[in-house]
C-alpha cells in the first residue's frame, strides 16, 4: 500500500531535537513553576520554546539584534 502522508522534509529543513531536563525549586523558581503549571507535561517543550522566543520570563531580548547590554548572564539563570 502506498504512503498517503506528507513527503519527508529535506534534511536541511528537518527540526533539530534537543533533549533536556529542567529542575525547578520551590521558593527559588516560583515564577517558572507557575508558568509551567499552565501546560500539560507533554507541552513543556512548547512552553520552553515560547518563553525563549518571547523572552518574557527570563529577560531575554525578543530578537537576536538586541544590544549585548540587554543580555542576561546565563550563569545566573542556569544552574
Amino acid at each position: 500500500m502506498p504512503r498517503t502522508g506528507r513527503p519527508p522534509l529535506p534534511k536541511d529543513q528537518r527540526p533539530i531535537r534537543i533533549e533536556t531536563a529542567l529542575r525547578l525549586y520551590p521558593g527559588r523558581d516560583d515564577e517558572l513553576i507557575a508558568y509551567f503549571a499552565a501546560f500539560k507535561p507533554g507541552q513543556y517543550a512548547t512552553a520552553i520554546k515560547r518563553a525563549l522566543l518571547a523572552g518574557a520570563l527570563v529577560g531575554l531580548p525578543a530578537s537576536s539584534s538586541a544590544p549585548a547590554d540587554d543580555q542576561i548572564e546565563w550563569d545566573e539563570f542556569v544552574s
